[in-house]
């Protein structure tokens, strides 16, 4: 059996190796005879174009990963990407937050009775995470890719508050009990906390351990859960940190719970404030006691990572969401499934991870 270097292989051994000009001159001598490659050939594909996402004429609403949706019930068009919501204080208003291709905005809307409609659209010019309403409903904060962390009004719109003193991602918001003051969390580590009335940086809370992902704050004390990429959630006093010392950098630092089997990407406290969830990126959601730190029940029937918490402001009822689509409602502190169903109908055959790029039918 004969063994042949391909032509462009014994032009670069001869033009490395060779030491005299006849060794040279072959290696040029093989590049001059080497054919060309031949003009590829077009031939037509049998695949179908993909769906651009959006409206089908269908009625369904394709999304940017292929999924296809085909929603029930009444439909508001609110924007290309919304990706954050929050509940105004009094249960009738609904800030949805988008941050997509195109314009940036938070929208309002009337939930307090049927037919739900858009009361205003604040346009901004840059959007992202933590929606947050102020305690007195009177005001809305988030946090922007851009690092800043914005403050509007709700009635009219008007930014009230811009804070930049954060170096990357800002990905939640919390205000303290009276409102009086912001707390934001974000990839650069810091949890910072923010004067509210002139926007002045206060302090860091924390010591910088991981990205802070989410956070919850108590229901009734200025106490704060935050949860991050290296999956140890903490709890932590929202105050200065002008305590800290050479030896205790963390003085804020109420309790470290136990590490997480991946990242943190939701956390929410139970209605009385004696207990928290915790949801991470492999699908387990486990419950603490804030008392003393000891583990309550783990609820492992998620499929994916849970992006949503929340628990039921009457009922011993735990709520998740996340993404495999599907909302389960679990009774706790016991842990057992109620019930598991999608907010809209998604046909078998669309239901395809996002990872895959296979596109449902």
């Amino acid at each position: 059996m004969k063994f042949r270097l391909p032509k462009f292989q014994l032009v670069f051994f001869f033009a490395v190796l060779g030491r005299f000009g006849n060794e040279l001159d072959l290696a040029a001598s093989l590049y001059a005879q080497e054919k060309p490659n031949p003009t590829p050939t077009l031939t037509k594909s049998n695949a179908q174009p993909r769906p651009l996402p959006g409206v089908q004429s269908t009625g369904a609403i394709q999304l940017p990963n292929q999924w296809s949706l085909r929603p029930v019930g009444e439909q508001l068009e609110l924007g290309d990407f919304p990706v954050n919501m929050a509940l105004h204080p009094d249960g009738g208003w609904l800030a949805v937050l988008h941050a997509g291709w195109g314009t940036h905005e938070v929208v309002m809307v009337d939930i307090r009775k049927a037919p739900n409609k858009i009361a205003s659209r604040v346009t901004l010019d840059q959007a992202f995470y933590g929606l947050c309403f102020s305690p007195d409903g009177k005001s809305v904060a988030f946090g922007c890719a851009d690092k800043t962390v914005r403050l509007i009004g709700v009635s009219d719109g008007k930014e009230l508050m811009k804070f930049d003193n954060h170096s990357d991602w800002v990905l939640a918001t919390t205000f303290t009990v009276d409102g009086k003051r912001l707390l934001s969390g974000s990839r650069d580590r810091a949890m910072k906390l923010i004067d509210v009335a002139n926007g002045q940086f206060i302090d860091d809370i924390n010591k910088l351990l991981e990205n802070v992902l989410c956070m919850a704050r108590h229901p009734k004390e200025d106490i704060v859960a935050y949860g991050g990429d290296l999956g140890t959630p903490r709890t932590y006093r929202i105050a200065e940190n002008q305590g800290r010392t050479a030896a205790n950098n963390d003085v804020n630092m109420i309790r470290e719970f136990e590490r997480q089997p991946g990242p943190v990407c939701s956390v929410s406290y139970s209605p009385d404030g004696n207990s928290i969830a915790v949801g991470n990126v492999n699908g387990e959601v486990r419950l603490y006691k804030t008392g003393d730190g000891s583990k309550i029940a783990t609820l492992k029937e998620n499929q994916g990572a849970v992006f949503a918490l929340k628990f039921h402001p009457t009922k011993n009822h735990l709520v998740t969401g996340g993404y495999d689509g599907k909302v389960r409602i679990f009774e706790v502190p016991e842990g057992k499934l109620l019930t598991a169903f999608y907010p809209v109908p998604i046909p078998e055959g669309a239901k395809v991870a996002a990872a895959s790029g296979v596109s449902g039918k």
